[in-house]
């Protein structure tokens, strides 16, 4: 993962772990927790499949700073071959 600070965004890559929950100050950030999940994850599945926001496809490979502090869902479905 990799976080590009002049755009606010954070590239798409595979997670290293099944399940993260990210606590954010409320005072600042409305949203109060960002979940990320990992389904199929292991060390032969490396390439994401799919990605759900809030149970919504996502298609893009990056996510912007602004969407994500307002808590969200994001499921990362794995597998063993990179998708098309």
């Amino acid at each position: 993962r990799r976080v590009l600070f002049r755009s606010n965004t954070y590239q798409v890559g595979s997670p290293l772990f099944q399940q993260v929950d990210v606590h954010l100050n409320k005072m600042v950030y409305a949203g109060g927790l960002l979940t990320i999940k990992t389904i199929n994850n292991s060390a032969k599945n490396l390439y994401v499949q799919s990605l759900l926001v809030d149970g919504i496809e996502y298609k893009k490979r990056f996510f912007d700073h602004t969407s994500m502090v307002y808590g969200k869902n994001i499921v990362f479905q794995m597998g063993t071959e990179p998708r098309k």
